[in-house]
């Protein structure tokens, strides 16, 4: 009686939450370069554009926290400005986050 719960507590700790990554990443990964540029995206892309210090100088004069854009800025030099690959930094955040909403 005791393994069975504890089989059951192992499913529900780890293999629920991967299999739920995997259904998220199978579904979005299909779509991600389907769409063109829109709605926050263009935005986004422009100001990772920029160095460092102006993507800075630039968000702080609105609501916008600099972190997301930096980061993108560095993808954008090893990966490229296409629509799937500015797209596949934050897919890799949302299928990730969906493993610690589960557990």
């Amino acid at each position: 009686m005791k393994s069975t719960i504890s089989n059951k507590s192992f499913l529900l700790k780890y293999y629920i939450p991967l299999f739920l990554v995997a259904i998220n990443f199978i579904i979005k990964i299909l779509y991600l370069g389907k769409m063109s540029i829109a709605n926050d995206e263009p935005f986004s892309i422009y100001i990772a554009q920029m160095d460092v210090s102006s993507i800075i100088s630039q968000l702080s004069k609105g609501n916008n926290p600099p972190l997301f854009e930096i980061i993108l800025h560095y993808w954008i030099k090893l990966w490229g400005i296409s629509p799937f690959s500015t797209r596949l930094l934050p897919f890799l955040f949302s299928v990730a986050t969906v493993y610690f909403i589960c557990t």
